[in-house]
């Protein structure tokens, strides 16, 4: 309310991976932080859910039946989605995907208060989402496609103006001194709210931190850190140097729905197609030879 600018990443699902690892299964409950009632005036709501997408990590899954021989594969994770990053703000402009893990959607509210809202971060076009109460389940590995029907589900937003404060009509607590009234309004500010802690976290591998945004089973390094390091920039208003950290990244994405959907048809076409061209060119260089080598009678 004085001005002051705020990063929130927010877990809107308490869930336990130990027993997730342990077990094979974990419940998901909604995380009560006293939060909601807050940034529901300020514009958004982390919703208690989680979201699943077909763009996603892999991670490592024993396939062995024999428990004295693993055998371990990558299967695809779609409760650790590759977040898209929107062109539309200066945080994400130019970044790469962004990885994640048990993320919350985020929904804007109060179109009408005169807050900026910006998606920063977004789910695929191919994605679900798990309401509260219900379970995440490593069996899940091979998910009906057909259930993934949402679009660019916002995960992380962007929020500039006049913040109207939570506390305006309340009492103060008694044996609380205060040297002026609550104020009602705060100045022109920021906020950016994260529908995840995950994002933020690093991976830890043999007791020591990996990058942010780096994930140790594929190798593969995304673009955790810029983002929050621009979100930071953003926050404290210095986006001239958010410009000098601008790149060029152009993604394309393979549609997985897609590829799943239509995976029959390519297999098909993959091994029926060079088979045929050989055919072809076998015949036609049958015929020229035959007509060039052809006794004339």
């Amino acid at each position: 309310m004085r001005g002051g600018t705020v990063l929130w990443a927010i877990n809107g699902v308490r869930l336990s991976e130990d027993i997730l690892q342990r077990e094979g299964y974990t419940p998901i409950i909604p995380l009560e932080l006293g939060l909601t009632e807050l940034l529901f005036r300020y514009g958004v709501r982390v919703n208690p859910a989680l979201v699943q997408d077909v763009q996603c990590l892999p991670i490592p899954v024993n396939v062995s039946s024999d428990p004295q021989s693993p055998n371990l594969q990558p299967m695809p994770w779609t409760y650790a989605p590759l977040l898209l990053t929107s062109q539309g703000s200066p945080i994400t402009r130019n970044l790469g995907q962004v990885m994640s893990t048990f993320v919350s959607p985020i929904d804007a509210v109060g179109g009408e208060d005169g807050i900026e809202k910006r998606i920063l971060l977004a789910t695929s076009t191919a994605s679900r989402v798990t309401a509260t109460p219900g379970e995440v389940n490593l069996n899940d590995m091979n998910p009906d496609m057909q259930e993934f029907r949402y679009q660019y589900v916002p995960i992380a937003v962007s929020l500039e103006g006049v913040f109207a404060s939570a506390y305006a009509h309340r009492m103060v607590p008694e044996g609380v001194e205060t040297d002026e009234p609550i104020r009602a309004t705060s100045p022109k500010t920021r906020q950016v709210v994260i529908g995840g802690g995950s994002i933020l976290a690093n991976e830890i591998q043999k007791a020591q931190a990996l990058p942010m945004g780096y994930d140790r089973y594929s190798g593969m390094q995304f673009s955790n850190r810029d983002m929050i390091v621009n979100a930071i920039l953003w926050l404290t208003d210095s986006e001239g140097l958010i410009g000098l950290r601008e790149k060029t990244v152009a993604l394309r994405l393979l549609n997985d729905k897609r590829a799943h959907d239509q995976r029959q048809l390519v297999q098909t076409v993959s091994i029926i197609t060079p088979i045929a061209l050989l055919a072809l060119i076998g015949g036609i260089v049958y015929i020229i030879r035959k007509r060039r080598y052809e006794t004339k009678g």
